[in-house]
């Protein structure tokens, strides 16, 4: 296209783009705030509420061979609600929160999309997001858990212990040096090949098939890693 043609079919498009913007009962709009033809900015109330006057614009970059919708977050990142944001859309380094990108050579195609987009699909983000916030975060929800549990003999750890000690043979970590005595019992023992591999009962031999570990070590030995980490 001629580059005089352009300029003025790019105007066009801003000028369209702005009176649509105004119009539209959705967002918050002022001219004022707009970069010319260029960019096109407006907020909406959802983010308004959410997080204050100008701190979420919408820029509708207008290029010569291009129309893109960009959701901005102004806030600096380490604002804890931002910051949730961002965990929710799962955004690590950009202040670009959702694009749409409505490019089309044919003016009157960019102005319907754009029409679904302020009217329907930029609601329906704000509304989606609002949801993934509340339910992503939620917590203390009673849930049922079938599972099953194979049976320990008091015993066999006592006697483990008594050959081996209470320190976790993996780190060295003592509960009663590090904490006092009276939690020395908080150490755990670990079956060396675990009880859900063998599936069935059987005489266990407390110095050769069981270990005294910490929390941490056992949670980590029965991991998906687990097997990487030495026993000696």
């Amino acid at each position: 296209m001629d580059p005089m043609k352009q300029m003025i079919q790019q105007k066009l498009i801003a000028n369209v783009i702005m009176d649509k913007c105004a119009q539209c009962k959705n967002l918050v709009f002022q001219d004022s705030l707009c970069s010319q033809e260029r960019v096109i900015r407006f907020a909406t109330p959802f983010w308004q509420n959410l997080l204050g006057e100008g701190a979420v614009m919408y820029e509708a970059e207008n290029k010569p061979d291009s129309f893109v919708v960009n959701c901005v977050c102004k806030l600096d990142r380490k604002d804890p609600t931002v910051a949730k944001i961002r965990a929710v859309l799962d955004i690590a380094d950009d202040d670009v929160l959702h694009s749409w990108d409505i490019s089309n050579s044919y003016p009157n195609a960019i102005f319907d999309a754009f029409d679904v987009l302020i009217n329907k699909t930029i609601l329906e983000f704000e509304k989606n997001l609002e949801s993934k916030m509340q339910a992503d975060f939620a917590e203390g929800e009673q849930e049922t858990i079938f599972t099953t549990k194979y049976e320990r003999n008091p015993q066999a750890r006592a006697a483990c212990l008594a050959y081996h000690g209470y320190t976790c043979k993996i780190c060295g970590m003592s509960f009663e040096k590090t904490y006092g005595p009276e939690f020395k019992d908080i150490i755990e023992v670990h079956h060396i090949v675990p009880l859900n591999q063998i599936g069935e009962a059987y005489v266990v031999d407390p110095i050769n098939d069981l270990i005294p570990v910490c929390p941490n070590c056992h949670t980590a030995l029965h991991s998906k890693h687990g097997s990487q980490i030495s026993l000696k």
